[in-house]
């Protein structure tokens, strides 16, 4: 199965990036034990050093930058 990707404006990078959906479990149960929520919906800036996670319509869903750990 594809990626799915979308090129979404990134936060922190200060520009249009790629970014992929979180479908990962590990990537899921990482953001679920932050947010206390479903992860659907959320995105993750793939630009090498980023890992910048947002939702679909909202840039900065958090109130500081949430990255996803390099090692999930």
């Amino acid at each position: 199965m594809a990626k799915d990707l979308r090129e979404l404006y990134c936060a922190t990078c200060r520009s249009r990036e790629q970014h992929v959906a979180l479908d990962s479990r590990d990537q899921r149960q990482v953001l679920r034990d932050k947010t206390g929520w479903a992860p659907d919906g959320y995105w993750m800036c793939i630009r090498p050093g980023c890992r910048n996670v947002r939702t679909y319509w909202q840039d900065e869903p958090f109130d500081q930058p949430f990255r996803m750990p390099p090692h999930v």
